[in-house]
């Protein structure tokens, strides 16, 4: 891309961010329709019985419900998105940037934390805590809804990103 030049590159970014959006907003659209509200007020029970059912080992149990694993899962995984968010702060170091608040806006901010929460809450929905997929999350969350097709608008999406 660097030898293309500036503009050319610009351009490029710009049709690799346009391709994400649009990944991301099919994931989201497509996890809340195929999603189950049932997966957000999940019993021991229910996971009791997938234990029996599913030869493969399944996540730590937690307490079921919409927060599993109470407000110390929530500050777990709080940490490990906050890493997610450093490069806004690494640009606004880097730049001689007088205000950064202008140049770094906090509706970007805004927008990408409504990505990840979106996201989020529809694979959620898509499937019970315990059976998200550790490594590809998303293509194994389509497959366990049947759209499995699906799968391959995510891996255009990890390819553009």
């Amino acid at each position: 891309l660097l030898a293309l030049g500036v503009p050319e590159s610009a351009w490029v970014y710009r049709v690799f961010t346009v391709i994400n959006l649009l990944v991301l907003s099919f994931i989201i659209v497509s996890g809340f329709i195929n999603g189950d509200l049932h997966n957000w007020k999940l019993t021991e029970q229910d996971y009791a019985l997938a234990a029996a059912v599913f030869s493969y080992s399944l996540g730590p149990p937690g307490a079921g419900g919409f927060v599993p694993f109470d407000f110390e899962g929530v500050l777990r995984g709080a940490a490990t998105c906050f890493y997610a968010f450093v490069g806004f702060a690494a640009i606004a170091a880097r730049g001689n940037v007088v205000t950064p608040q202008r140049s770094i806006s906090l509706i970007s901010l805004l927008m990408c934390f409504l990505a990840y929460f979106a996201v989020s809450a529809a694979l959620t929905l898509m499937v019970p805590y315990y059976q998200i997929h550790h490594h590809s999350p998303l293509p194994e969350a389509f497959l366990h809804v049947g759209w499995g097709p699906a799968r391959y608008v995510v891996a255009v999406g990890v390819l553009c990103a």
